[in-house]
């Protein structure tokens, strides 16, 4: 076991209060939810990968980027990323897998309720923010310019 039993009980712990559904696959040291979303995206997959002195949460577009479209993708990420103070958007190159990806340093300490709530509630927000956009590019019905901008005119309301 190459992963922190603390950092994952208090993962656990916050989860159960939260009453999230989860699932523990130890065989590869991650916590594995679902949520379901308020835009065209519809849900995010969350893998929560623990380690020894941290843990990355990733939430996970349902749609990978066609091949055509990676490039219009990789601007609008570039885009969303520019001004986000915590956690940020990738894209794998070789599928085009879109995920947003949120770590906690836990170096000498275990995480409170308070970072774990976070790490879940500040990516699923911005997942929440931007999922409208990331579903106009991936579909090659706007540019990356013209997406964000309809993100950013819409979270002024």
């Amino acid at each position: 076991m190459s992963y922190s039993r603390a950092i994952r009980d208090a993962i656990i712990a916050f989860l159960k209060e939260d009453d999230w559904h989860y699932e523990m696959d130890e065989e590869r040291e991650v916590i594995k939810m679902g949520l379901n979303l308020d835009n065209k995206l519809k849900s995010s997959r969350i893998l929560i990968d623990l380690r020894d002195d941290k843990y990355m949460v990733y939430f996970s577009v349902p749609l990978n980027t066609d091949e055509s479209e990676r490039p219009e993708m990789a601007r609008l990420l570039n885009r969303i990323n520019y001004g986000l103070m915590f956690g940020c958007f990738e894209m794998d190159e070789k599928d085009g897998e879109v995920r947003f990806r949120y770590s906690v340093d836990c170096d000498g300490a275990v995480p409170t309720s308070a970072m774990v709530r976070h790490s879940l509630y500040r990516p699923a927000m911005t997942l929440d923010k931007y999922g409208n956009a990331i579903v106009q590019v991936l579909m090659g019905v706007a540019t990356a310019e013209e997406a964000y901008s309809l993100a950013q005119k819409k979270d002024r309301r």
